[in-house]
């Protein structure tokens, strides 16, 4: 084949091409381009006004002089900023690595991973989960200090422990069971009862709360751990923390009643500790030491003035101090016959229940022996009447009732005498 020919036949292939693209995959025309941009934004082709036209102008993503790419704004204050909208990525995201491995995976040599902060307190604290101080454990921080908190698995199968490094607090989680503990400073983790002094246990099968116990034998159990310890602490505060003198206390309820122990405020009279039954008071403490059942009291213990039970007291005896130890000036009582002598028994009716009864008038027995007696303020009304206190009186009236009859006695014995001695004359 001579060069002529080649030369021919490489023709006739070049036009046999160009026929096959026209005809097979349409026809190929260079369209003209028009449009103007702005600096910095990148340009994107748009349709034109024709069906084959289309024009240049500016799309929503900005590159600034930096290399900083903005989506939906035009001053990108990072290497990628997205604004007005969401981003959506179909695969594996990395940063700090070319290689990520999973849909988000962070690479940091140090610092934060993580770091959460409210726009309510731009200033506040922050919350972030950062790099661990010892290898295989998730770190946690909050505030300015940046003292991290560990996730981690124990030594003890099936135990994770939340702690920090130092000294503070730990939290275990055992079996869905929930320890709280004060840790020592600078120790490994290990079972429950190594370097550590337990605080709070909740128990997962029943929900029982123990407070230095990891065994709580109720719903709430809490051992001192020493002596001198207030178990529980209730105070009554407003809304700035304030004391006041709002009621507080502790509910006991089941299907039918409601008892309550409440601390009735801070001012008298109301100052006291009550105990409540469906918020009706039944007997009360106030800050003297005096006990009231069914009454606000006056004396150490009192008992409402209701002739019947609810006024009464039952016991197999009442014992009164009476050593020789605590008295001074010891005197007998003089004319204890002639004092008894005025005294009056009667038989009454309590005016509120009817009820008929025996006794004294304390105002009357007042006169005459006004130590037994206790008056009002005003000192005219009585109140009381101790009678177990006459048995004094009365022993001695029957002394003196018995020298009386010892006299007479001796007298009658004489005058005896003295006729028997004139019948044997």
């Amino acid at each position: 084949m001579n060069h002529k020919t080649f030369r021919f036949l490489r023709l006739i292939f070049v036009l046999a091409v160009t026929l096959i693209l026209s005809v097979g995959f349409g026809q190929v025309q260079a369209q003209r381009v028009t449009g103007s941009g702005t600096p910095g934004r990148i340009p994107i082709w748009r349709f034109g006004p024709g069906p084959t036209t289309s024009a240049l102008s500016n799309s929503d993503i900005t590159q600034t002089r930096s290399g900083n790419i903005g989506i939906g704004t035009t001053s990108p204050v990072g290497k990628l900023h997205v604004s007005g909208g969401n981003a959506i990525v179909n695969g594996n995201v990395g940063i700090g690595t070319f290689n990520p491995l999973a849909q988000l995976h962070i690479v940091a040599p140090g610092g934060a991973f993580v770091q959460t902060q409210t726009n309510m307190n731009p200033g506040g604290p922050t919350f972030m989960f950062r790099g661990p101080d010892i290898p295989g454990r998730l770190g946690l921080s909050g505030g300015s200090t940046f003292i991290s908190t560990n996730l981690h698995p124990t030594d003890v199968p099936g135990e994770w422990a939340l702690d920090s490094p130092g000294v503070g607090g730990s939290m275990v989680l055992a079996e869905s069971d929930l320890f709280i503990f004060t840790k020592l400073a600078n120790t490994p983790p290990g079972p429950l009862d190594t370097h550590r002094d337990l605080r709070m246990f909740i128990r997962n099968t029943d929900g029982q709360i123990g407070i230095g116990t990891s065994g709580p034998e109720s719903k709430l159990h809490i051992d001192s751990g020493g002596p001198a310890v207030n178990l529980l602490k209730l105070r009554a505060t407003d809304a700035a923390g304030n004391r006041t003198d709002n009621r507080i206390g502790i509910e006991f309820e089941s299907n039918a009643s409601l008892w309550s122990i409440q601390h009735r405020g801070n001012t008298t009279p109301t100052n006291k500790l009550a105990f409540m039954f469906n918020d009706i008071e039944k007997a009360s403490i106030d800050p003297n030491g005096n006990v009231g059942i069914g009454v606000t009291p006056e004396f150490r213990l009192q008992l409402p003035n209701i002739a019947g039970l609810a006024g009464q007291g039952l016991a197999n005896a009442w014992v009164t101090y009476s050593s020789r130890r605590w008295k001074e000036n010891i005197a007998p009582i003089d004319n204890a016959l002639a004092k008894v002598d005025q005294l009056r028994g009667v038989y009454y009716d309590w005016k509120e229940t009817k009820k008929h009864d025996i006794g004294l008038i304390a105002e009357e027995v007042g006169e005459v022996i006004p130590e037994v007696v206790a008056f009002e303020a005003n000192g005219t009304d009585a109140q009381s009447l101790d009678y177990a206190r006459l048995t004094a009186l009365l022993v001695e009236a029957i002394k003196e009732l018995k020298a009386e009859n010892v006299t007479l006695k001796n007298k009658s014995e004489e005058l005896q005498r003295r006729i028997e001695a004139l019948e044997n004359k």
